[in-house]
């Protein structure tokens, strides 16, 4: 493309991660700051300094993590292509040379049997061809900054597509084939404690076994008798406590259910709506659901789980829906926490937050952001604590020109 280009390539088996990462000249002045007599031209001297400035670049601000190690990068090998063809400059009118001379590297980080693999990209130029050709804005205002497709492979035959991007610059790579590390932790549902159950047939024996025992005591002597008594205590008592017939709970015993403080609420509903945009990491029908099925329970899965195939079907077939690459949590207040009719606690929150989106279109990607705000009803089911219910109050665009309102939607 005519400006800033990074061509980015994951590989990751069983000994590590290799990085093979191509960036043109227009791009690499944007991530590193290496002085040139001439804005479209490099000499020998300049193109040594470059080759420095990219290797610590690596180094120091393009950390990857494997099982929570940032492991030291090895730059197996460099080249810098510096002489395009001539009759190629007509189709850059904007970046000419720049858009065309490239460096390539192939980086590897050695780690054995990696589990988690965590990537930053540190850079990310605006997208003026977008703000140009379509008039395209970010947040800000100005042009968009631009969302890097990045090629990920695996030795097990994985390959996809994932994204860098301003708001989300950290791509994740689990190796376990459940996918639940993918997930974050949700604190699990409190129950009350249980009153002690005593058996009416164990008590019964025990009202019957006392005074069978007072009567062998008066025909037999003491001794039969204390035995008998205690026989007949150790039985009644035993089988009052295990026989499972006729139980009924001891007044007095077993807890009220513990509903969870608003800091509690907290730890509780940013986990789980956090989970919810996991879908966005399927294409299956059956992965879409079992992700959103760890949030969600009751119509709203159904729904939302609609929503999101719907929205996965529309961008692949070149919709301005396009892919979700930032979730920004704003404000979260506790509206009740309380004990519904069923017995289960139910907790309803008002929450805030903003959702990046990154949109292909003619050859080059922007993003837009929005952000919304709804009412959630959660439930301490069996299955852990799952969102019920929701009420959008506000859906709103941000553009250059502040918040614009849109009609409130069904959203996450």
């Amino acid at each position: 493309m005519d400006g800033p280009h990074a061509d980015l390539r994951l590989s990751i088996d069983g000994q590590g991660v290799t990085f093979q990462i191509g960036l043109n000249l227009a791009f690499i002045d944007e991530a590193v700051s290496v002085p040139r007599e001439a804005l479209e031209q490099i000499v020998e001297l300049e193109l040594q300094a470059l080759e420095e400035a990219l290797r610590a670049h690596v180094a120091n601000d393009i950390p990857v993590r494997i099982d929570g190690e940032t492991i030291e990068p090895v730059i197996q090998r460099y080249d810098f292509f510096s002489e395009p063809e001539p009759w190629m400059i007509g189709a850059f009118p904007t970046y000419g040379n720049r858009a065309l001379m490239r460096a390539a590297m192939v980086v590897r980080y050695d780690s054995p049997d990696p589990q988690i693999v965590e990537v930053t990209w540190p850079t990310y130029p605006r997208d003026r061809v977008a703000a140009e050709m379509e008039g395209m804005t970010g947040p800000d205002g100005g042009a968009p900054f631009m969302v890097f497709e990045c090629l990920l492979q695996t030795s097990d035959g994985l390959v996809e597509i994932v994204n860098f991007s301003d708001v989300k610059p950290t791509i994740e790579w689990y190796a376990d084939e459940s996918g639940d590390s993918r997930y974050e932790f949700v604190p699990a549902v409190p129950s009350p404690s249980e009153p002690v159950m005593l058996s009416l047939l164990g008590l019964a024996l025990l009202l019957t076994g006392l005074p069978a025992a007072v009567i062998v005591s008066r025909k037999n002597g003491a001794l039969p008798g204390a035995v008998a008594l205690v026989g007949a205590i150790v039985g009644g008592v035993a089988g009052a406590i295990a026989l499972p017939m006729a139980r009924v709970g001891v007044p007095g015993t077993g807890g009220a259910l513990v509903l969870p403080s608003n800091e509690g609420v907290a730890a509780i509903f940013e986990p789980l709506h956090g989970n919810l945009y996991r879908a966005f990491d399927y294409g299956s029908e059956q992965e879409i659901y079992d992700a959103l099925e760890r949030s969600v329970s009751g119509p709203l899965l159904r729904d939302l789980y609609t929503q999101v195939y719907n929205s996965l079907v529309q961008a692949e077939q070149g919709g301005m829906l396009g892919i979700i690459t930032g979730v920004d949590p704003m404000d979260l207040s506790v509206q009740s926490i309380a004990v519904g009719e069923d017995g289960r606690a139910r907790i309803d929150v008002l929450h805030r937050w903003q959702v990046e989106g990154t949109v292909y279109h003619w050859g080059h990607s922007h993003t837009r952001v929005h952000e919304y705000e709804a009412v959630y009803t959660l439930a301490g089911l069996n299955e852990g604590w799952r969102i019920v219910d929701q009420q959008m109050r506000q859906q709103r665009r941000l553009d250059d020109d502040g918040l614009v309102p849109e009609p409130a939607t069904q959203a996450f």
